[in-house]
């Protein structure tokens, strides 16, 4: 038996061996209306929140506040925006058909719909949200609650295997895949909130660039605009490398060519190098700027116990 017929059977051992009547109410709204059972959290802990700054008992500081908990909501949406795009891009490419379109005598409780099952996009959304907010709120507010998010999603991953459109294989991708992303982001803002410290602007300069620049290529693979007749027409010197052109110098012939040596003859294999050197252009605008009228950034004087 192949991992693939394991996945079967664990497919119907559960969308046919934990039936009961409960589960046939409860999974589906849960599946399709799970976002209803976080706002009670998310209000729990901005109230939270609230308390910890505002108590007049504190002895110091709190780590835990208000903009700390919207911080931490602003990262979970990116987190799961970011993770419903690339589990889309995985799902092109792995190209499994979901259960409910593959398999005869499957209890399907909700719509099937055509797109491609691995991984759950529900999962990865679920997870990269749920590491997140537990990641801000695990020190400073009860372990039942802090956990709250990664059981609201794991009971989530179950449901879509109950309902019969996904394997669990793709719910434990989804989750994997969540999991990863929403590490990186947090890894990402802890990264930036310490240099912020010594470089503001050198870390608001990168963290807006590459905020921008994750837009630019989903807009590319996703955009409705196809390539203007000039990009159109720089792709064809591209395929006729030269040392000049009739109103241009090579440059962007060579830069697209790389972007479609390596990606294809795509618009993102034309278009990601702009992408790059949009990016490199502003960086090297800002160190320009910093050389020329001196340091913007500012001198942050050691502490005594340290000099």
């Amino acid at each position: 038996m192949n991992i693939f017929d394991i996945d079967k059977s664990l497919f119907f051992l559960i969308n046919y061996g934990a039936s009961n009547a409960l589960f046939d109410i409860a999974m589906p709204f849960i599946t399709s209306k799970n976002y209803l059972l976080l706002i009670p959290y998310l209000l729990y802990v901005l109230c939270k929140a609230y308390r910890i700054q505002n108590t007049k008992y504190r002895s110091q500081k709190s780590e835990f506040d208000i903009e700390t908990v919207l911080w931490a909501f602003v990262l979970a949406a990116f987190a799961f925006l970011l993770s419903d795009w690339l589990g889309n891009e995985i799902k092109h490419t792995i190209r499994r058909i979901r259960p409910c379109n593959a398999l005869e005598g499957v209890r399907l409780l909700v719509g099937c719909t055509k797109s491609y099952s691995m991984p759950s996009n529900h999962i990865t959304n679920s997870f990269a949200a749920a590491v997140v907010l537990y990641y801000f709120a695990r020190r400073n507010i009860p372990v039942l609650f802090s956990i709250y998010p990664l059981i609201l999603a794991a009971i989530v991953a179950f449901s879509r295997v109950y309902v019969g459109v996904h394997y669990p294989g793709d719910v434990v991708a989804g989750a994997l895949l969540g999991t990863v992303i929403a590490f990186v982001i947090v890894g990402l803002f802890r990264y930036a909130s310490l240099t912020a410290k010594t470089m503001p602007h050198s870390t608001l300069l990168f963290s807006s660039l590459f905020v921008i620049s994750v837009f630019r290529i989903y807009y590319i693979l996703h955009g409705p605009l196809d390539l203007s007749p000039d990009e159109a027409h720089y792709w064809e010197w591209s395929r006729r490398l030269d040392l000049s052109y009739y109103s241009k110098g090579p440059m962007i012939a060579y830069l697209i060519y790389i972007g479609t040596s390596i990606f294809g003859d795509t618009v993102f294999g034309i278009r990601i190098m702009a992408v790059i050197f949009s990016a490199l252009s502003s960086i090297y605008m800002f160190r320009l700027v910093n050389h020329m009228y001196g340091k913007l950034e500012p001198k942050i004087s050691q502490p005594a116990a340290l000099s």
